[in-house]
């Protein structure tokens, strides 16, 4: 078993097919062209049969979650944008790109609220 752990934007030559990509909260700091991107150029290194487990901020539909989820990703984004420059202003959701590169989400947790979300995607080379 072989790890790699990189940044795409300081490693954009990664070789070889990966078995599984791990994503935890790491989507959330690209806006939605550069996640598209990430998504995109993460996804031609995943093997034909490869597992992807993505981690997140969540913006609940409704309710007082949502109200909730709303206050604290106004002060991360604000607080975050101000002490590292950090691009992105809000979540940008991968699911319609993983969808697209032909993973199929396979169970999903919800936590702290809503305010977290895992997904467990995979993609099968059948």
């Amino acid at each position: 078993m072989t790890w790699k752990v990189a940044d795409v934007r300081d490693e954009p030559r990664l070789t070889g097919r990966f078995d599984a990509i791990i994503t935890p909260f790491v989507m959330d700091c690209f806006d939605q062209a550069e996640g598209a991107r990430v998504v995109t150029y993460l996804e031609k290194h995943a093997a034909p049969d490869a597992w992807w487990l993505h981690a997140d901020f969540h913006l609940p539909l409704r309710g007082w979650e949502r109200a909730r989820a709303k206050a604290i990703l106004w002060l991360m984004y604000t607080v975050f944008r101000w002490v590292v420059s950090l691009p992105a202003s809000q979540l940008s959701p991968i699911d319609r790109h993983l969808q697209s590169a032909g993973f199929v989400r396979q169970a999903q947790e919800l936590i702290c609220g809503k305010l977290v979300r895992s997904d467990l995607w995979y993609r099968s080379s059948q």
